[in-house]
């Protein structure tokens, strides 16, 4: 087996293609669900289609609780040298900037 050097690059492709897909995957149980929901217009229907309904549901907030993660770790990595950013400190227009900017290069 090979080593390969990670590189930047190789980040960058793995960080797009995982929010890329967690996207999708959020996109496509929320459009489920509201077919689902539109479906069900009496209480038999809720207790047959309900569990999975909810499943939905649940896949769409995991997807998006780790497209949170995702956001939380670039913002870890921006700032590992920089201390301007605090828990109990309001961040500045200018952090924010800062984010955005390292989230848009990461796609690129």
């Amino acid at each position: 087996m090979t080593k390969k050097k990670v590189t930047k690059e190789m980040l960058d492709e793995l960080i797009e293609k995982f929010v890329s897909h967690a996207e999708e995957e959020r996109d496509l149980a929320l459009e489920r669900y509201r077919r689902q929901d539109e479906m069900m217009t009496t209480p038999e229907d809720f207790v047959l289609q309900g569990k999975n309904t909810v499943e939905y549901l649940k896949t769409a907030s995991e997807r998006s609780n780790s497209l949170l993660n995702v956001a939380k770790m670039i913002k870890d990595i921006v700032y590992a040298k920089n201390e301007s950013v605090e828990d109990d400190k309001e961040m500045t227009d200018d952090d924010k900037k800062e984010i955005i900017k390292a989230i848009r290069e990461s796609g690129s």
